[in-house]
């Protein structure tokens, strides 16, 4: 694989592996919503979904009310028949409802504009643990405690899970691509199925459990097998899944000629906060023989 450096606010490009931290900032991307009507412009764009609506539903089990999905597009040619997928997994948030999700997409770091290639970008809801899922916590939290004669730790109650996504394998995200691009090629007017061209998986703090589990059913299916992996400050336990992902990877990738990098080649960067949970186990990641560290520093307002 090739490694070079990037601008803080870009999505990795092929061929790149990078480890690095940043430091808390009170700026946050924004954006306005472009669309009220159902259809969809030929240019960039975005909508808030409910896919209880599509003909299979992949979030059905994670409840909650209104709008659970938030699709960001570029300007997509009308004869395009593949385009690259990017799938965000949020983090920690109390709420189950689409004004979450909208609060959510205010610094999810789902920024698709500065992309030339045709791009849909996807951000699920989660699902919210119940009152007896953090009762239950707090208990194996409180034996532990009690084990160890340290002071129990408070369990979260702002957890946030993606059971749908998870069901068999990875089954799940796999029917949420396909239920996105099939909902933009019908909206869009274009009616000829859409493939992926690149697929782009990224995860913000809780969402790096999904994202792990998810990954390591690479050699399994093609949502599994993202061609570019970005965990922000992510990365709470140990990646098993990422690191089986990026071996693969590489491994693939040094079988390519040094002209199809650019095109095919793989990407992974983990960013994590100084002295925090996720520092630890983004460092063993980076630790590992077959990659290459490059160590970046970037302000939480500029994640990409």
């Amino acid at each position: 694989m090739a490694w070079s450096d990037l601008g803080p606010d870009q999505l990795a490009g092929p061929g790149e592996l990078e480890f690095g931290d940043y430091r808390s900032s009170a700026a946050s991307p924004g954006f306005e919503l472009q669309l009220e009507s159902p259809s969809v412009p030929s240019g960039p764009g975005e909508q808030y979904v409910n896919t209880s609506t599509w003909k299979t539903n992949p979030l059905r089990s994670h409840g909650g009310a209104g709008a659970n999905v938030l699709l960001r597009w570029t300007n997509v040619p009308m004869d395009a028949r593949a385009i690259d997928v990017v799938v965000h997994f949020h983090g920690f948030i109390h709420g189950s409802n689409e004004q979450m999700l909208r609060t959510v997409a205010g610094y999810s770091g789902l920024d698709v504009s500065g992309r030339v290639r045709p791009t849909l970008g996807i951000l699920p809801r989660g699902r919210l643990i119940t009152a007896d899922e953090v009762r239950q916590t707090q208990a194996r939290l409180d034996e532990l405690a009690r084990q160890s004669g340290k002071k129990p730790a408070k369990a979260r109650s702002d957890v946030q899970t993606f059971p749908g996504l998870l069901s068999d394998g990875g089954a799940g995200l796999e029917a949420l691509i396909a239920g996105a691009l099939q909902w933009f090629a019908q909206q869009s007017g274009g009616g000829a199925p859409l493939t992926i061209a690149r697929l782009i998986l990224t995860a913000h703090s809780g969402g790096g459990a999904a994202l792990d589990r998810l990954v390591a059913s690479h050699a399994r299916r093609r949502a599994c097998n993202p061609d570019e992996v970005h965990a922000f400050d992510a990365l709470y336990s140990e990646a098993r899944g990422i690191k089986s992902w990026a071996t693969a990877r590489v491994g693939a990738d040094r079988s390519r000629q040094s002209n199809q990098l650019d095109t095919l080649g793989g990407a992974l960067r983990v960013f994590y906060r100084p002295d925090s949970g996720t520092q630890l186990w983004s460092e063993r990641l980076a630790r590992s023989p077959q990659f290459v560290r490059n160590r970046q520093s970037v302000t939480a307002g500029r994640w990409p």
